[in-house]
């Protein structure tokens, strides 16, 4: 079969969203529009034409079914399951006490990601302001310098460290 001649029919749409299809304009001054689909192509689909969008701020997934079918022999209910990514990573920071001059690990209980998507990802967390009243360390390295870059697998097994300076201050930010 030709991509054209596979034809991809919704029979119950998604919950939380919507699938546009973009449609071409022949004018090269016209901008692509976007138009509901009920059916659409593997042709349509290798040409990324066909888009889901979350109509939805907080939803984490949605679903749909299709039939598909080439002309002689047809796939019904297919279920069809969507990860939907946020725009932004859902990082959530607890606030720390450490004692003058101690220290503290920054552990998934004090940085968590509610989002399980970003969590195998291997993040990197990017330090743009150094705290002024101590010091954000790698317990597996021995620096003499500030840490400005560390990664969620750093979290997880637990060597990112808050150390204080021992002096008189009674608060630090980062």
């Amino acid at each position: 079969s030709f991509p054209q001649e596979i034809v991809y029919s919704i029979k119950r749409p998604p919950n939380s969203g919507h699938l546009l299809m973009v449609s071409q304009t022949t004018s090269f001054t016209e901008e692509p529009s976007l138009e509901h689909v009920q059916t659409f192509t593997q042709e349509d689909i290798n040409e990324g034409s066909v888009l889901y969008i979350s109509s939805s701020f907080d939803q984490e997934s949605d679903h749909f079914i299709l039939d598909v079918t080439n002309g002689v022999k047809a796939v019904e209910d297919i279920f069809v399951q969507l990860e939907i990514l946020p725009n932004y990573i859902p990082l959530e920071i607890q606030n720390i006490t450490v004692e003058e001059g101690g220290a503290t690990v920054l552990s998934k209980d004090i940085l968590s990601i509610s989002n399980p998507y970003f969590m195998t990802h291997n993040l990197k967390f990017m330090v743009m302001e150094q705290p002024r009243n101590g010091s954000i360390q790698n317990a597996a390295r021995h620096q003499d310098s500030d840490l400005y870059i560390f990664t969620w697998d750093e979290v997880e097994q637990q060597l990112i460290v808050y150390e204080h300076d021992g002096s008189e201050s009674s608060s630090d930010s980062f």
